[in-house]
C-alpha cells in the first residue's frame, strides 16, 4: 500500500514546481559607495589576409581599480585608473614588446603613449542598467582607444541589464552603436538570463552587427564589414557587480585603400576577472 502521506508531499512538491520556475530577478549594479573592485583584463586579436595569412596579432593584459564614488537611483558616479599594461604585438615581421611596469624597455613610442594612461584616474557615471552616460574613455587619444562616450566598464562585466524583473530562461535585446577611432560599429545583441550558480547570475549573450568607417590612422582608406559576437557575464546578485566575464568577436572585412581592395578577416577575445 502506498504511503499516503508521502503522496500528499509528493503532490504538493510537483504542483509548486511551476511556482518556483517563475521567481523573478531584478538585476541591475547597487554597488555601496566606498567600494573598490580590481580587475584583470586580457585581450587577444588575431587579423588575416584572405589569403589566410596572419596580418596582425596583439596580446595585452592590463589591471583596472574602479572606485564607487557614489550611488544613486539614476547613475553610479566611478573613478577607475589603469595600474598596469603589458603585452606583445605582431605585425609585417615587426614584433613589439610592451610592460608599464618597465618603462625603460620596449618601443619608445608605444610606451610613451601607454604611460599616458597608466595612473590617471578617470571619473565617469553609468546608469545601473550598465548603460555609460558620461565621463573621458580610458583609452581616449590613443591608438585603439574609444574616441566617444559609448564605453563600457569592467563594473558590469560589459553587460547591459533589463529594465525590466527576469526569470531564468528569459532574454532581453541591446544595440550598441559605438564610434571608435573613426569606426562605427552597431552591433544588435541578445542576453538571456541562463543560471543561478553560488549566488552568481549567469548571462549569455549573442548577437551581429555591421562596422563602416574610415579608421584615423588612415582616413583616406574606407572599411565595412560585418560581425558576430558571444560572451557570458557572471555576476552577483545583490550588487550586480561582475565577477567574470568573457567576450568573442568575428569580423569579416573589406579595406579599400587607393583603388585597392582587401578582404580580412579578425577575431578578438576579452577575458576579465574581478581579483578582490
Amino acid at each position: 500500500m502506498k504511503n499516503p502521506i508521502f503522496v500528499i508531499f509528493l503532490g504538493l512538491m510537483l504542483g509548486c514546481m511551476p511556482l518556483f520556475a517563475q521567481e523573478a530577478y531584478i538585476l541591475k549594479l547597487q554597488p555601496q559607495t566606498g567600494a573598490e573592485y580590481r580587475f584583470q583584463t586580457r585581450i587577444k586579436t588575431q587579423v588575416n589576409s584572405s589569403n589566410g595569412e596572419l596580418t596582425m596579432s596583439t596580446q595585452m593584459e592590463h589591471t583596472l581599480s574602479s572606485r564607487v564614488k557614489a550611488v544613486s537611483d539614476s547613475a553610479i558616479t566611478l573613478v577607475e585608473k589603469i595600474e598596469n599594461i603589458k603585452g606583445n604585438a605582431k605585425s609585417m615581421g615587426v614584433d613589439i614588446n610592451f610592460d608599464t611596469d618597465k618603462p625603460t624597455e620596449g618601443n619608445p613610442t608605444i610606451m610613451g603613449q601607454l604611460s599616458q594612461m597608466v595612473g590617471k584616474s578617470i571619473t565617469s557615471q553609468i546608469k545601473p542598467n550598465g548603460v555609460f552616460i558620461s565621463g573621458e574613455p580610458l583609452g581616449a587619444g590613443l591608438i585603439g582607444g574609444s574616441n566617444t562616450g559609448a564605453d563600457f566598464r569592467s563594473i558590469s562585466g560589459n553587460a547591459r541589464f533589463p529594465t525590466d524583473s527576469v526569470k531564468i530562461g528569459e532574454s532581453w535585446t541591446v544595440i550598441d552603436t559605438v564610434l571608435n577611432q573613426g569606426m562605427l560599429t552597431i552591433a544588435t545583441m541578445v542576453w538571456t538570463y541562463k543560471a543561478i550558480e553560488d549566488e552568481l547570475a549567469v548571462l549569455v549573450s549573442s548577437g551581429q552587427g555591421t562596422i563602416v568607417g574610415s579608421p584615423l590612422t588612415a582616413p583616406e582608406a574606407s572599411l565595412k564589414g560585418t560581425l558576430t559576437t558571444e560572451g557570458f557575464v557572471k555576476m552577483e546578485l545583490k550588487t550586480g557587480v561582475s565577477r567574470e566575464a568573457t567576450h568573442k568577436i568575428k569580423a569579416q572585412m573589406e579595406l579599400e585603400f587607393d583603388g585597392t581592395r582587401q578582404n580580412m578577416t579578425s577575431e578578438t577575445e576579452s577575458v576579465s576577472r574581478r581579483v578582490n
